[in-house]
């Protein structure tokens, strides 16, 4: 998933650096946002970055189309990410520089291969991310002079109130449908657990944790088929909040996301 200090608007920052990464790379993506930031090179990362009642996924696209370039945090779970491959795409649309940066040894998957064959890369695998720092910073402000220099740092957007409002309700829309469907799963896996303990004996028990729990993708229903990002944006926000649970076993995003629909 997507997405950095206090909390910015994101229309308002031109030539930016905006940091892609899977929710569970948090920690390296708050690091590197802090020594670019040191470095006088303003980040946009979510959430931080994502003004309260704004529509994420609106939010994401205007701290892409307005940034200098985009630092990709490389790993298995970028790779896993949905959100990062369609925040890289956004980028090369609008032929934003891609900086990747690998952590693991993960294998790339052709639709990443795809976009990041021609493009940058720092390898801070087997090493601390601190070493990579340097080289990072020094990039970065190589991509903002060039383009200062051809003059293509992009433009900020000002957001509309009308379209502000329209990103409230739809957030609100995915918030009630997120909650009836939680409470759906949640009641269907405590009925589930109830009659398999009534009708298996302990010999038969199953060998699912009676601890488990899957998040499935949130059902679009504003009509509007580009909202399917930001669905996908909550309903992954509730599965790395769940797996921040003690005890709770939740079933990761590649396995559950198979049954969209």
């Amino acid at each position: 998933m997507i997405a950095t200090a206090d909390s910015g608007e994101v229309d308002d920052v031109t030539g930016s650096v905006f940091i892609s990464y899977a929710s569970r790379d948090l920690a390296v993506a708050e690091q590197l946002c802090a020594a670019l930031e040191a470095a006088s090179l303003p980040c946009r990362i979510a959430p931080r970055d994502v003004r309260a009642g704004e529509s994420y996924a609106a939010a994401i696209v205007s701290a892409i189309n307005s940034c200098q370039a985009l630092v990709l945090i490389l790993s298995q779970h970028a790779i896993e990410s949905p959100h990062v491959l369609r925040e890289v795409e956004r980028a090369s649309s609008k032929r934003r520089p891609v900086l990747a940066i690998r952590i693991d040894k993960a294998g790339l998957p052709p639709d990443l291969e795809y976009f990041l064959s021609s493009t940058q890369w720092l390898d801070a695998t087997g090493e601390p991310i601190e070493r990579i720092l340097p080289r990072l910073i020094e990039s970065v402000r190589g991509q903002d002079a060039a383009q200062r220099r051809s003059g293509t740092v992009p433009a900020p957007r000002p957001a509309t109130p009308s379209s502000r409002w329209r990103n409230s309700a739809l957030v609100a829309t995915f918030a009630v449908t997120a909650l009836g469907l939680a409470y759906i799963l949640a009641d269907r896996f405590w009925m589930s657990k109830r009659v398999d303990e009534q009708r298996l004996s302990p010999m038969t028990a199953p060998a699912i944790s009676d601890k488990s729990v899957a998040v499935l993708p949130l059902v679009n229903m504003s009509g509007n088929d580009k909202d399917s990002y930001l669905g996908d944006g909550i309903s992954g926000e509730i599965l790395s909040a769940l797996s921040n649970v003690p005890g709770l076993k939740v079933i990761g995003r590649a396995s559950s996301f198979r049954f969209r629909s």
